[in-house]
């Protein structure tokens, strides 16, 4: 068995519950008609069953208290408990016959592998992210302010506030937690900071760069948000971060894709790299964020 002391407005109880399950505070909480839950302190163990922590049970306490019990321990026969004395146990315990339950009750945290009790399937467990929050707060703080409101009948009435929020930083953590590879980021095209990303290849004063600047200009024009890598930097080096940042489409340009007339294109959700005539770039990029919108939508 496990055993806590409790302490629920200067009442003190203990909880009994199997010894491979743990407490669920909130539906003890509820179970007593949400008063606050406080785990006692040492010395109020020490006072209550004469052992520390550890070593609590509901066999011999040194006052009487009123025991909870969760109803996992209904079914155990021949237990361990506490023997409310440094390092001792207890054996061969009977719950009906050596323990008096003042209250029985569900008090236990659910895990992977119980049934549900709607449906009876197994309940299973996966991590999550908090994305947001829900604070009732009640008529507290329109008592608190003297803020009343009329109701349907007219009548003065203190309203009920309740406090929304959700979190943009842990948005966007989640969003990259189920959208990356071993290169980084790989962005919805509906969250990206922008839609498209021009790399361009030479330096300022190149025809190549100037055809990159003109590029930019037109998408931006046409309502394309994008952003330009004008950096003096190797091209593996642009590359490598526009795979980090994750940006959904990749323009590049230099000079050996402006003698034939095309630029590079590439979604970073793909491998695949296209060359496109530049004269149709605009209107490329337009159909294809179109389509990555469409596939979110579905």
């Amino acid at each position: 068995e496990n055993e806590i002391i409790a302490v629920i407005e200067n009442e003190i109880i203990a909880v009994i519950i199997r010894g491979d399950l743990e407490i669920n505070e909130t539906k003890l909480s509820n179970s007593l008609g949400g008063l606050e839950i406080e785990l006692a302190d040492e010395e109020t163990v020490k006072e209550i069953t004469g052992a520390k922590i550890g070593f609590a049970s509901p066999i011999g306490l040194k006052k009487k208290i009123k025991i909870y019990a969760d109803h996992s321990i209904k079914t155990v026969s021949e237990a361990i408990v506490g023997g409310n004395k440094d390092d001792i146990h207890i054996k061969n315990v009977n719950i009906e016959r050596d323990i008096k339950v003042d209250i029985w009750g569900d008090f236990r945290v659910a895990k992977e592998g119980d049934k549900c009790p709607q449906c009876g399937e197994k309940l299973y467990q996966k991590k999550g992210l908090e994305l947001g929050h829900i604070f009732k707060l009640g008529d507290k703080y329109t008592k608190a302010f003297d803020f009343k409101v009329l109701d349907e009948n007219n009548k003065e009435v203190f309203p009920i506030m309740g406090c929304y929020g959700i979190g943009l930083n842990r948005t966007l953590a989640s969003i990259i937690e189920q959208n990356f590879d071993d290169k980084g980021i790989i962005f919805p095209i509906s969250v990206a900071p922008y839609e498209v990303i021009i790399v361009a290849v030479d330096k300022e004063g190149e025809d190549s760069f100037d055809k990159a600047i003109e590029i930019y200009d037109f998408l931006n024009s046409a309502g394309i948000e994008t952003l330009l890598d004008d950096r003096n930097l190797r091209l593996g080096v642009k590359l490598n971060d526009c795979d980090l940042i994750g940006i959904p489409m990749r323009i590049i340009v230099g000079k050996k894709s402006l003698e034939k007339g095309i630029v590079e294109f590439k979604l970073r959700n793909s491998a695949q790299t296209e060359e496109i005539k530049i004269d149709d770039i605009v209107e490329y990029v337009k159909n294809k964020k179109a389509e990555l919108f469409n596939e979110i939508n579905k």
